[in-house]
């Protein structure tokens, strides 16, 4: 199984996981039962008795989209997996599937004198997905870079320090919660807003898939004429492991530059060699197709 696949089945259980906990939520606002609203007009302060069951299912539900995003995101800068990725993801998924809890708990105590350990108990939550999401990141890093080679290092900096500041708010909410727990939410809820807003208005980070169907020739004329801006192209090989037969994708990084910076013959000798190995591989794959 190639990277691309393997990061394909994270992806997919991960958004299984962000449903079922984005719909466990709902399941705990109760219903109001028929014979306690008998008399006409009961039902509003039936309704409006589970209002604090509505407004935390409304915070929960943005904090796991939000997460959801992030997640999506986050995968989108990858190019391969690992055991240790895959543990994280798990992790973070462990404390994804927690969250309806807290906001039942949240929901049942917000109007009691035990409103304070709710909000302290509900942010504590928050604070743990985070910190899911900052292992993720960390194992995203080291100890192997399963980053795309185009994520530039200042767009790493900026997301590192987006998931730390994220880990500090809600350290921040945590404890100003026991002493002020529906301010806490009232800034959960605005920072909320806040981060949908700016990630809209932001967009992705680009990144230059290196996946390709096709491979186009490398020719000389190409490589000496027009050469990109970048000082390296990434090349995608499919190659046959000798052992298993198995299809493997393997990138290649191609360090370009001015043909300037290449003794005479050197640049040209580089591309026939590439240009070589890319038809070899090509054939290779041919025949292993038509012997099957």
């Amino acid at each position: 199984m190639n990277q691309r696949n393997e990061l394909q089945r994270i992806e997919a259980f991960s958004d299984a996981v962000f449903a079922i906990a984005c719909t466990l939520l709902v399941i705990e606002i109760a219903v109001p039962h028929v014979e306690d609203v008998l008399r006409p007009g009961a039902l509003w302060p039936a309704l409006k008795s589970v209002l604090p069951s509505f407004v935390a299912y409304l915070i929960s539900f943005t904090t796991l989209l939000i997460a959801w995003a992030n997640h999506h995101r986050a995968l989108k800068l990858l190019v391969r997996s690992s055991g240790a990725l895959l543990y994280a993801n798990g992790f973070l998924l462990l404390t994804v599937t927690f969250m309806p809890y807290p906001t039942a708990v949240l929901a049942e105590y917000i109007n009691t004198p035990q409103a304070n350990i709710a909000a302290v108990f509900y942010s504590a939550a928050c604070l743990a997905m985070n910190l899911g999401f900052n292992v993720c990141w960390l194992c995203i890093r080291r100890p192997a870079r399963l980053l795309a080679p185009s994520v530039s290092k200042a767009a790493e900096r900026k997301v590192t320090i987006q998931t730390l500041s994220g880990f500090t708010f809600y350290l921040c909410t945590t404890a100003l919660s026991y002493w002020l727990p529906v301010t806490a939410l009232i800034i959960i809820s605005g920072v909320q807003v806040l981060w949908i807003v700016m990630s809209v208005e932001e967009g992705d980070i680009a990144v230059e898939s290196t996946h390709s169907e096709q491979v186009e020739p490398l020719t000389p004329v190409k490589a000496h004429g027009s050469w990109p801006r970048q000082p390296y192209m990434d090349l995608q090989f499919t190659e046959l492991e000798p052992d298993t037969h198995r299809e493997v994708e393997r990138p290649r990084r191609l360090i370009v530059g001015s043909p300037r910076r290449f003794p005479k013959g050197l640049g040209l000798d580089v591309i026939d060699t590439l240009d070589r190995l890319r038809r070899e591989g090509i054939e290779r794959q041919q025949a292993h197709g038509s012997s099957r």
